[in-house]
């Protein structure tokens, strides 16, 4: 039986700055690195054969934390990535609610169907990391 362990990243600027970010190349801060070092030395005595990673920067820096003590390199795989943001890419999320006030009405009101302008649904999401 195959066993699928999944990760987030650990902490980036963008989610200490609250911005809005999906494909952007936002990388770990300290802490960040730190958590996925934590995330490596909890996983080191599991029975791990690979590691698959968003090519995000700091996906790949938490995915190489896990992947260490293994002496596996972690593989990119672009279905993994985060959702894109679209032209909320990079944006300050306060920046956002003052263009756009009901944001999070239009987005609750079809969770998985509504996405940034340009950017993508988590539908289009959820679909694309489960091929």
């Amino acid at each position: 039986m195959t066993r699928l362990i999944v990760i987030r990243h650990g902490q980036t600027r963008c989610n200490l700055e609250q911005i809005w970010h999906g494909w952007d190349d936002c990388e770990l801060t300290h802490e960040g690195l730190g958590q996925a070092s934590a995330a490596g030395q909890r996983l080191a005595a599991e029975p791990i054969t690979a590691i698959y990673s968003s090519p995000s920067r700091r996906a790949m820096q938490t995915a190489e934390a896990v992947a260490a003590p293994h002496g596996l390199t972690p593989i990119p795989d672009e279905r993994l990535r985060e959702r894109n943001a679209g032209e909320y890419e990079g944006v300050a999320v306060d920046q956002i609610i003052l263009q756009n006030p009901a944001i999070w009405t239009q987005r609750d009101a079809d969770y998985w169907g509504w996405s940034p302008p340009g950017g993508e649904t988590f539908r289009q999401v959820l679909e694309r990391s489960m091929a």
